[in-house]
């Protein structure tokens, strides 16, 4: 089924970069209370971005599979393959955060350090996933959708 047939098929994937966004506002949101509270969780925080890893995992498979790109314009196309080589290199450094922050001796030098290295993976996925949906969007005539970011 093309893009341009599977219109349902393209509102279950942008559906789906809608959720991967509430889950990413879950975690920061978490992420917010632990700063507040002023207690350190590494572990628990590499624990609850496994999750999050599993559920991208699942959303590039599905983007992978081409059914998405199959009958879009020559340039969409173009742009989906550039996007879809960056998935295996969101989900290698998402595990090595994980692995980062839930290893024995956490190997960050503070609480902070490891936020901000969480905010700004989560920002890298939020940019790709926004990308993602401005060139599906495109694809099939649709106005751009607004992100819950």
């Amino acid at each position: 089924m093309g893009i341009t047939e599977g219109e349902s098929d393209v509102g279950k994937l942008l559906s789906e970069h809608h959720e991967l966004l509430e889950h990413i506002c879950s975690v920061r949101d978490w992420v917010g209370g632990v700063t507040e509270l002023g207690m350190p969780r590494f572990g628990e925080l590499g624990s609850r971005l496994i999750p999050l890893r599993e559920e991208l995992a699942l959303h590039f498979a599905e983007e992978e599979s081409g059914r998405y790109s199959e009958e879009a314009p020559f340039d969409t196309r173009e742009k989906m393959v550039e996007l879809r080589e960056q998935h295996q290199e969101i989900l290698h450094q998402l595990d090595l955060l994980i692995g980062s922050l839930r290893a024995k001796e956490p190997e960050f030098r503070s609480w902070q350090a490891a936020v901000e290295r969480v905010e700004s993976l989560i920002a890298d996925i939020c940019h790709h996933e926004r990308q993602e949906t401005t060139v599906i969007q495109s694809a099939v005539g649709r106005g751009p959708r607004t992100s819950a970011e």
